[in-house]
């Protein structure tokens, strides 16, 4: 919380300091926090379906 001693024009100011990401650069961002997802997923998948087919054998 901003202390009521500071300036009204500072009580505002808060987050991250100097130029803003690129829309470019936070879709590189997302797509690859996406595709590190899939990845897990994938392996999960399979994982599962590997459990299944030993199963299936009982």
């Amino acid at each position: 919380m901003v202390d009521s001693s500071f300036p009204a024009a500072f009580q505002g100011l808060s987050g991250k300091r100097g130029p803003k990401e690129s829309k470019n650069k936070q879709e590189q961002k997302r797509i690859r926090e996406l595709e590190l997802e899939n990845a897990r997923l994938k392996k999960e998948l399979k994982k599962a379906e590997t459990i299944i087919e030993v199963q299936k054998k009982l």
